[in-house]
């Protein structure tokens, strides 16, 4: 389960989605190719979900979906 817990590999994540263990590509998730969002963009979207989730814990979560 490669960790997706620094802003290099979420934005690796969302430029090429792969199911959670990285044997493969997911598809039921969209890259984020470079064309919708630049490195600079993907990057502080990056920090902002982790910094929101460090703020405040479950955030992001869909157990309760």
């Amino acid at each position: 389960m490669p960790p997706r817990d620094t802003i290099a590999t979420l934005v690796a994540f969302m430029r090429n989605p792969m199911l959670y263990d990285g044997s493969e590509e997911s598809f039921e998730c969209r890259k984020v190719p470079i064309s919708w969002l630049s490195q600079s963009e993907i990057e502080n979207l990056a920090g902002f979900i982790l910094r929101a989730a460090e703020k405040a814990p479950g955030w992001g979560d869909n157990l309760g979906l």
